[in-house]
């Protein structure tokens, strides 16, 4: 199986909802949006977990045939904003213990001409050890002139105790109209610089990387031309809004809700 194949195995992006919206923008212009949960999944092999991936994305213009010249322009479609709006992080274990470290005292004596050091013989100690096992789920949004905003989601499991496979993302898109328009259409692309970690399922087992090449992946692209389920990403969206006025945790979107059923389990074992 080569590197692309092994790619697009592991991991799937699904649109659940498109949700078109009118913002009130400028005196000349109105801010027509659209709000597009998706979901991330990664498909792995039993035992193993994600230690990181890079998940960019960005828009561009429907070319198209019945594109307008002003759909056609650089930067007038652009991503805008993003649920969860925060870096998330959950704690998926805690270790608690004791631990028996060797310390060797070193003197250093100075005779003028230089420096010697000496070392004792050391003693031993125990030390208590508390650790705190987290994951995460952060994003990078990149804003350059006249190029297209890159959103990055970057999940990350660095001890390999647990990752969900499945997160809802909301992706906000906006395009500045001086027309009475509804609704525009554009192109989400999941970029061809994303990658994949993972775990191995043995202790022997050291983190595997998987890339897109260059050469033979030019990114996955979604063609977004109306309300798709709207009523879903609307919910998304105002669950989001509230929960983070709020300091609760969403019912649907980010890192914090994809780990809630597990630690619902996590919660049902100990009472069981």
């Amino acid at each position: 199986m080569d590197p692309e194949a092994l790619d697009r195995r592991r991991f799937c992006i699904t649109i659940n909802s498109v949700h078109y919206y009118l913002d009130a923008g400028p005196s000349d212009a109105n801010r027509v949006c659209c709000a597009v949960l998706l979901t991330t999944t990664f498909i792995l092999k039993a035992g193993e977990q994600i230690a990181f991936a890079n998940v960019p994305l960005a828009t561009q213009a429907l070319r198209d045939a019945g594109s307008t010249s002003e759909n056609a322009k650089e930067g007038n479609i652009n991503i805008s904003s993003h649920f969860p709006a925060g870096e998330e992080y959950v704690k998926v274990g805690h270790w608690t213990g004791i631990r028996d470290i060797h310390a060797t005292p070193v003197v250093r004596a100075d005779f003028g001409i230089g420096g010697v050091e000496i070392g004792g013989m050391g003693v031993d100690r125990r030390q208590s050890d508390d650790k705190r096992y987290m994951i995460s789920l952060q994003r990078v949004l990149v804003v350059l002139d006249e190029q297209p905003t890159s959103l990055s989601w970057k999940f990350e499991g660095s001890q390999g105790v647990y990752y969900p496979w499945s997160t809802k993302l909301l992706v906000v898109v906006q395009k500045l109209s001086e027309n009475n328009e509804l609704w525009f259409p554009f192109e989400l692309r999941l970029q061809w610089k994303f990658k994949v970690e993972v775990h191995g399922d043995g202790l022997g087992q050291s983190i595997k990387r998987l890339l897109a090449r260059v050469d033979k992946h030019d990114g996955w692209m979604f063609k977004i031309c109306g309300n798709y389920e709207a009523g879903v990403a609307k919910d998304a969206m105002e669950d989001a809004k509230m929960a983070a006025q709020h300091e609760k945790i969403p019912k649907m979107v980010g890192l914090r809700a994809a780990v809630m059923p597990w630690k619902n389990a996590q919660v049902t074992d100990v009472l069981s």
